[in-house]
Order: C-alpha cells, then structure tokens, then sequence
C-alpha cells in the first residue's frame, strides 16, 4: 500500500521484489479527491454530490455495479464538471487505475481492510516524526527500531 506518488512504490520495487498488487492508500485517495473536488468546481452544491458519488464508487464492493456506477459517473461529469473529469480520469480511471483505490478489486487480499496499516501510518507520522515529513530511509529505520522497542517493551510491562 502506498500514497499517491510513485516514489515510494518505485524505490520498494528496486530494492525488494515487485509486489503482486499495488493498493492506494485510502486516506491519501480521500485527501486527493476533497482537494481537487474544491479546486475545481465552483458550486459547493455540486462538490457535495460528486464527493459523495466518489464515496460510493470508492467502496461499492460489487465489481459489475462499480462499472455502471463509475459510466454513469463519467457520462454525468461530461455535462456537468469536464475539468474534474479530465483530472479524474488521468489520475484514477485510464490505464486500470481503478484497481488501485477501488474497494471491490482488493476483496480476497491481504489488504482488503486497510483499517490497520493506515492507523499505523498515522501513529507513525504524528507520534514518531511529529507531523515533520520524512524523505531519508535512514531516519526511518532508526524510528522503526524505536517503534518495536517501544511495542517490545509495552509486551513486557503486560507480563
């Protein structure tokens, strides 16, 4: 599971093996999707109602429901926010795309529910880099290590 951008995906797959799927984070999808929602349509009573089809497509869990859903949803953005489409089509439709945000398509995976590793992400961001973005894989070790420290040494104090 990664955010949008391709960097970190792309440096895991040189280091490690590809992996098998590719998953979006869900949070990040939302984030992408209220931003570009307020920045390019201009009328609150129609960002509302594309959220909230977005929502639904998001996690529609029957696959051929999800293709009508998303036509619909396409056809209806022709008429009423072209500019949202463009941005929504090249960013989570072209090319599968929507096989890396759509709940249906990780049903049977590993991460069909990304409740846990997203909370992990959070915990990590917010409490061990302190809201501070972090770019160096070295600083990430030394805070993973303190991360099992902490999990190893909250097991014990259980005990």
């Amino acid at each position: 599971m990664s955010d949008l951008a391709g960097n970190f995906y792309n440096a895991w797959s040189e280091v490690f093996q590809k992996p098998e799927k590719r998953l979006y984070c869900s949070w990040h999808v939302d984030k992408s999707w209220r931003r570009k929602v307020a920045e390019l349509i201009p009328s609150q009573q129609l960002q509302a109602h594309i959220y909230a089809v977005l929502k639904t497509l998001q996690f529609e869990t029957n696959e051929p429901k999800f293709r009508k859903l998303l036509q619909d949803f396409l056809t209806f953005l022709t008429d009423e926010a072209p500019v949202f489409l463009e941005y929504f089509h090249t960013f989570y439709v072209q090319n599968d795309k929507t096989a890396l945000w759509e709940t249906c398509f990780r049903i049977g995976t590993v991460a069909n529910t990304n409740m846990f590793a997203e909370s992990f992400h959070r915990v990590l961001k917010n409490v061990y880099f302190n809201k501070k973005q972090n770019k160096r894989v070295d600083n990430l070790l030394v805070v993973l290590l303190k991360l099992a420290r902490d999990k190893a040494v909250e097991h014990l104090i259980k005990f």
